[in-house]
């Protein structure tokens, strides 16, 4: 064992040059798969003063390993993932991360990261005129150049993205203003009302018909928090500049036995590589600030198997090398027919990779060069196998419960897309959504 961690180390940081270099490098992808640099750093070099044309051939790690995924029924939101065993005392320098670890000792294998409760985040709620039945509404005022923002590069934000119309903008021609469900719409509402002080994101894909005024009443409501702005994506000109740039989006999509579903995962992962920040689902209901969280983060569904609703990666090292090797791992492994193959199994991989273990409870920030895999209570109290007790009022007391040291709650829409709730009942998703995003709740008509 002690043999394994000096080679690992050893290897780490003969390939931390590579680090720097790829990090400076701009990345374009072949019909092949394979990467070609570009002009970047010659130009980044020219910025500071520096007119070295020599390149490096050095590349990223290969990953190079076979992956077999236990197919079951498309109705479950994650599949657990049987990928190759990886020998961590066989990794060469062409398929281990190059990062360096910045630890002095990790002979032991440490638990799970995990928050400390004992120094609770409090959240600033912004508040609203009337929280009354029915009467939960704010004053807005939509000045398209006021929320229409692209994301910044590098910003702690927090993005949901909205992908139904990505293969076919047509599709809501007879809908009027933006489009999107009012879950979805509760999950921007909570994002925003539990961390006021970061910016939350829309990136939608279905333009708007006529104008924003004329979006339903609960869409303008999201939109009266100060910190939520929209973003329209195209995506011929989202991938433009991207690792993704010469891969077929629309035709590898169309083929999937999932479009909608893949299209978003690969979206998420490659949203992250352009702006960084948190991604969330648009079926969470966030409870708390997520500040205390740090950066760069997963969350694991269960001990044994990591989900892909909720990821932050940012613009430094572990994140920047956990988005490039997630998107270089779609590039190669990208399988329509299987339901969890581009989603929870990319991170998953990646995760397995770069931590050196296939053990989620190892998968810590020390082992894992930086990146974080939190426990199954910070989003996923509630199991996919459990999603009815979100909507079952004969055991709202125990559901709230459990969810009250959760930072988010993910509802499992998938699951459910077909139960409605009445405004106004006492199920715990309904009880949520009246207090984490009540200018939704209260203005979506009779059912939420």
């Amino acid at each position: 064992m002690r043999k394994a961690k000096m080679t690992r180390i050893i290897i780490l940081a003969a390939f931390s040059f590579t680090l720097l270099y790829t990090f400076a490098c701009h990345y374009h992808t072949t019909v092949t798969g394979h990467f070609g640099k570009s002009g970047f750093l010659t130009n980044l070099l020219t910025r500071n003063g520096t007119d070295n044309k020599s390149q490096t051939n050095s590349e990223i790690i290969e990953l190079g390993y076979t992956n077999e995924l236990r197919e079951g029924s498309h109705d479950e939101s994650e599949l657990k993932i049987n990928a190759k065993e990886i020998n961590p005392e066989k990794l060469t320098e062409t398929n281990r991360v190059n990062i360096i670890e910045n630890t002095s000792d990790q002979s032991q294998p440490s638990k799970m990261t995990s928050i400390n409760e004992t120094t609770p985040v409090p959240a600033t709620q912004t508040t609203f005129p009337e929280e009354n039945h029915g009467a939960a509404r704010c004053q807005y005022n939509l000045e398209w150049t006021d929320v229409h923002t692209e994301p910044v590069r590098g910003d702690n934000h927090i993005i949901f993205l909205e992908t139904r119309c990505v293969l076919n903008d047509s599709r809501t021609i007879n809908q009027s203003g933006l489009i999107i469900h009012q879950r979805g719409a509760c999950a921007v509402e909570s994002a925003a009302k539990m961390n006021p002080n970061t910016k939350i994101y829309l990136i939608y894909t279905c333009s708007i018909n006529g104008r924003l005024e004329d979006s339903p009443e609960y869409v303008k409501q999201m939109l009266s928090y100060s910190n939520v702005r929209l973003w329209k994506l195209d995506i011929s000109d989202y991938v433009k500049d991207t690792p993704m740039e010469n891969w077929d989006f629309t035709g590898k999509v169309k083929s999937s036995k999932w479009p909608l579903f893949h299209s978003s995962d690969i979206l998420r992962y490659l949203t992250l590589w352009k702006y960084g920040g948190t991604y969330l689902d648009q079926d969470f209901v966030i409870l708390k600030s997520l500040d205390a969280l740090g950066r760069n983060y997963v969350g694991a569904q269960s001990p044994g198997y990591i989900a892909s609703g909720a990821l932050d990666f940012a613009m430094d090292t572990p994140g920047r090398t956990v988005a490039h090797l997630c998107l270089r791992d779609i590039l190669r492994n990208f399988q329509g027919q299987s339901w969890a193959q581009n989603g929870p199994a990319v991170i998953t991989r990646v995760l397995e990779l770069i931590c050196g273990t296939k053990t989620i409870n190892e998968m810590t920030r020390k082992e894992c060069l930086g990146f974080a895999v939190y426990p199954q209570n910070v989003f996923y109290t509630i199991p996919y196998q459990s999603w009815a007790l979100l909507f079952d009022e004969s055991r709202t007391s125990d559901t709230m419960k459990k969810v009250e040291g959760s930072y988010g709650v993910h509802v499992w829409n998938k699951m459910n897309s077909e139960k409605n709730i009445d405004v106004g009942s006492k199920s715990a998703y309904s009880l949520l959504a009246e207090k984490h995003c009540p200018r939704v709740y209260w203005n979506c008509g009779p059912t939420f």
